[in-house]
């Protein structure tokens, strides 16, 4: 058997009766799975869509959107997820740009998108018996192209157009077995959280692990403290790979939730470094093995560094070694790699890599050196030990009268003044210097924030060239679905 469905399969048989999937209170089992996986396949079967399709998928976090990619992986489809929040226009464009008429979603979306376009997915009875659904699927896995496209991540270039991130069902499972199994020497049968949102890989990518490798996905509508705690409690979570802004926001819970994450052996923070504080109160609280990694959707995980490991004054920013088969360097503008120390674009090779944009070759061919290393986009330095430093994105350096000015430099700074709860650098224009820096502030609660007292802070600590010109104070920083600061609302001003 060929594909994750084949994966999947090879779990049923010993595992029928154990839990497949855990949504609010329901409990759907690997041979229920089975049956909803056939009976979802026959709403897409009757709707037209056969293999090789491509379709764009807007569902919320469940039971739904788990089956839909055993039934994808099966029939051989593609499928381009984006957020339930996503207006007409912007499917509209999702569909256009995926070359596809499809357009899978739920009854209670309700957008002007023509209804020819439109099928509606849901969960019904079983529209055949466990031995006859899985037989069909079995003989569906044997067909399978695991090179094939899979997966179309949507992401946005710095036009805002959509580059649809080509993922096969051959990666997918490299990533899971490469950049999770063996990176983190997880067993079968991990009970793992996914709190973020389902249409981003990183979700994705949590969901179909413990199902291909015989455990439990434990899903949550969306993410709250309390909602993460309890579903980690109750359902003995034993592993999860986390945005660094909910563990932000879990932080201070801790203490008082020791007992709650006592199972979790594992917990991975991915997206964004974490902030040193927060860092500090996980490693005092957290019983389990803290990580934190590095890496793209382009890419998977590239590098991984164990928290708990490391001395007390080991720096924020580490975001540790390259996994086995995975490649770093450092490149300057002109492509060439740099020393240790030097800041650079970061580049990578990995066995897990994306096969290109879909529909887009001179961007996928842009996006490799001679040598086939990805081109991240992202700022990074290599230290003598070959450890990787996140710095920031490319498209974030501020250029004050011709020097870079790196915004997580100031950042870092900003955020140890007492009383700042976030903080965001950005640039903005100056007629004067090209750029000047201006930083956004949020308070913890109950204190107030006075712009000459961070002044004096800032230049006691940064360069003349590094002195924010502007602080503007926020009840909260932009952020996207996944918690990432949305800096071009702050370049912009759109706050």
């Amino acid at each position: 058997m060929a594909g994750l469905i084949g994966h999947f399969l090879a779990q049923v048989q010993a595992r029928a009766d154990r839990p497949a999937v855990i949504f609010r209170d329901q409990v759907v089992t690997y041979q229920q799975m089975v049956q909803q996986v056939a009976s979802v396949q026959a709403q897409l079967q009757a709707a037209g869509i056969r293999r090789g399709d491509r379709c764009v998928v807007q569902l919320p976090n469940g039971i739904t959107f788990a089956v839909l990619l055993l039934a994808a992986s099966a029939m051989g489809i593609t499928l381009a997820p984006v957020a339930t929040s996503l207006q007409a226009p912007g499917v509209r464009q999702a569909l256009q740009r995926c070359q596809t008429r499809w357009w899978l979603t739920y009854p209670q979306q309700q957008l002007a998108v023509p209804e020819s376009l439109r099928v509606d997915l849901t969960l019904s009875a079983a529209e055949c018996s466990f031995a006859q659904a899985q037989t069909r699927l079995q003989a569906q896995a044997d067909e399978v192209d695991e090179q094939a496209p899979f997966i179309l991540t949507l992401t946005s270039g710095s036009t805002g157009a959509p580059k649809p991130i080509t993922l096969s069902q051959a990666v997918k499972w490299q990533r899971i077995n490469l950049g999770a199994m063996q990176a983190y020497g997880l067993q079968p049968g991990e009970r793992v959280l996914v709190a973020s949102p389902m249409y981003h890989s990183l979700a994705l990518r949590l969901t179909l692990l413990p199902l291909v490798t015989g455990g439990t996905a434990v899903i949550l509508p969306h993410f709250s403290t309390q909602a993460w705690l309890a579903a980690v409690s109750k359902h003995q979570v034993t592993f999860t790979l986390a945005v660094s802004v909910h563990l932000a926001r879990l932080a201070p819970l801790l203490q008082a939730h020791q007992e709650a994450v006592r199972t979790m052996h594992t917990l991975v923070s991915s997206s964004a470094p974490l902030d040193g504080a927060v860092r500090d109160q996980w490693l005092r609280w957290f019983p389990g093995a803290l990580h934190e990694c590095y890496g793209t959707s382009e890419t998977g995980i590239a590098t991984n560094i164990r928290l708990d490991t490391l001395s007390a004054e080991a720096a924020v920013g580490q975001v540790g070694w390259p996994l086995p088969q995975v490649k770093v360097k450092i490149v300057n503008d002109k492509g060439d790699a740099v020393p240790p120390g030097e800041i650079g674009q970061i580049a990578l090779q990995t066995p897990m890599i994306f096969a290109g944009y879909y529909g887009l070759p001179e961007e996928t061919a842009a996006a490799f050196d001679a040598q086939g290393y990805f081109l991240t986009g992202d700022l990074g330095r290599l230290d003598a030990q070959g450890c990787l430093y996140y710095v920031g994105r490319c498209k974030e350096v501020i250029m004050v009268g011709g020097i870079n000015v790196y915004p997580q430099d100031i950042e870092s700074v900003l955020q140890a003044y007492p009383g700042v709860r976030e903080v965001a650098v950005v640039g903005q224009p100056d007629e004067r210097w090209g750029e000047q820096v201006v930083a956004y502030l949020v308070a913890e609660d109950g204190k107030r924030l006075d712009e000459w007292s961070l002044r004096s802070w800032c230049m006691q600590q940064l360069a003349d060239f590094q002195q924010p010109r502007r602080f503007i104070f926020l009840a909260a920083l932009p952020r996207n679905a996944l918690g990432k600061v949305d800096r071009r609302r702050l370049q912009a001003e759109e706050v």
